[in-house]
């Protein structure tokens, strides 16, 4: 995906408790992306519902947890191309 080791390094964060579901769901979906000619392009959305049952994350959630995870997708991609 055009990541390398130090793109990695010193990357703990805290994640605030409205976000820990969706944090979750993202940390999971690493091999759901979608490649184009140039590298990735998006993620495959449609394992969401799969992973939030698995992760016995409430049904009323989801709305929330695919917004949260469309900020993280479009930042995720911004990092990858911005080399």
């Amino acid at each position: 995906m055009g990541l390398t080791l130090d793109d990695l390094q010193g990357s703990n964060v805290d994640v605030w408790p409205e976000n820990h579901d969706a944090v979750r769901v993202f940390m999971r979906m690493g091999r759901q992306w979608r490649h184009g000619m140039s590298g990735p392009t998006g993620l495959d959305l449609s394992a969401v519902p799969m992973l939030m049952r698995a992760l016995k994350i409430p049904r009323d959630r989801l709305l929330d947890v695919l917004d949260s995870i469309s900020v993280m997708e479009a930042t995720a991609l911004e990092v990858i191309y911005e080399k």
